[in-house]
């Protein structure tokens, strides 16, 4: 996604393109000849990939030009799922909107609602496995974390996710910490960047992280503060903020009366960092200058949990029992589609994927792969 008549480059197209060829000759095309870039709608972008043998591999991807008096909304929830979880699914689906979570493993019991979320049509999207800080020691325990909960998401969706957000933001302190390093969330995030995910901050806080259930509304008042057009509307999913629970039709209504779309973050096109403009200059500064950190080549296993506690959505903790899980349900995008724009030529492989495991890829003998995540 990107603003009508604002300033671009063709970076942000190749973000988490990835191909290869046994030949080691393979060429990278991208025809966004369709794209107005001054007129808002939704355009097609073409990646085609030429091998030696002159086989052509192709995969179609669709980008948004928002025009500059369209108002979307992204309503977001951190910390799920939890004890709360299907009561906001409840709220969104009487108000007829989606949203995104940004979920993670805290609450054991409660994991599998994850499914649930991606059947009504929302997206499922990466926050951390532990939520512990600790995660910013390395580049590697990073992605330790993250892909553990990769695992997780794709587990009870059926897809992997590429949409992250940070605990703490990208501009946070608290991994220094742990990181003496005063460049590291800077170079996580091109080690991210580069490895296919978006990382999404917010512009607008329902302020519920400021304490355990503030007034209704007092959040109301919060997360209805602003009438910026593009709107990232932080809020929590936790036992801990069932005033959220409370205050969340009151804000739906707010956005509707003043004719917001409600949009689901399943893109890596949308961008909102704290910093904006500024960071993206210094993280491309940073890329520039070759001083990176890779993302680490192997990613951990998954952990089996095999604990006789469990951590729940409530003060004391609970004996754990074996659930059933219902089957993984694949997410629906409401936006963005990925098919063939062209029959694959002989010896070729199309593939439309997410980030798995950060990983090499090892093409199949006599094969060119292609793969926009």
């Amino acid at each position: 996604m990107i603003m009508e008549g604002e300033p671009h480059d063709s970076t942000f197209l190749t973000r988490g393109v990835k191909y290869s060829d046994n030949s080691g000759e393979a060429k990278l095309t991208i025809d966004a000849s369709k794209v107005n870039w001054n007129r808002q709608g939704i355009y097609e972008v073409i990646y085609s990939v030429n091998d030696s043998a002159h086989n052509v591999t192709t995969v179609t991807e669709q980008l948004r030009v928002v025009g500059k008096h369209e108002k979307i909304v992204y309503l977001t929830f951190d910390d799920g799922p939890s004890v709360c979880t299907d009561q906001i699914l409840n709220i969104l689906r009487q108000e007829r909107v989606k949203a995104t979570f940004f979920v993670t493993a805290q609450f054991t019991p409660y994991l599998n609602r994850m499914a649930a979320i991606a059947k009504d049509g929302h997206e499922v999207a990466i926050h951390t496995y532990s939520h512990n800080f600790k995660i910013y020691k390395s580049i590697d325990s990073y992605f330790a974390d993250l892909n553990k909960l990769n695992d997780l998401i794709e587990k009870y969706t059926g897809k992997r996710s590429r949409i992250m957000r940070f605990p703490g933001g990208s501009s946070n302190s608290i991994y220094r910490k742990y990181n003496s390093d005063p460049k590291f969330m800077d170079r996580l995030c091109v080690a991210l960047l580069d490895s296919g995910y978006q990382f999404v901050d917010w512009n607008l806080d329902s302020g519920d992280a400021r304490g355990n259930n503030i007034a209704a509304d007092r959040l109301v008042r919060s997360a209805c503060g602003s009438r910026h057009n593009i709107q990232c509307l932080l809020m929590h999913d936790t036992g801990a903020k069932r005033t959220t629970v409370t205050a969340l039709p009151q804000i739906i209504r707010y956005f509707k009366q003043h004719g917001y779309e409600f949009g689901v973050l399943n893109s890596v096109d949308y961008q909102c960092w704290h910093g904006g403009a500024k960071k993206k200059a210094r993280l491309e500064a940073l890329r520039k200058s070759g001083n990176t950190a890779p993302a680490p080549v192997k990613a951990e296993k998954p952990a089996k949990v095999e604990k006789k506690t469990v951590k729940t959505d409530s003060a004391a903790p609970v004996a754990a029992k074996p659930t059933t899980t219902a089957a993984p349900a694949t997410a629906k995008s409401s936006t963005t589609k990925t098919a063939p724009a062209t029959k694959p030529a002989a010896h070729s492989h199309v593939e439309s994927k997410t980030p798995a495991h950060h990983t090499p890829s090892h093409p199949k003998a006599k094969h060119d792969t292609i793969s926009h995540q």
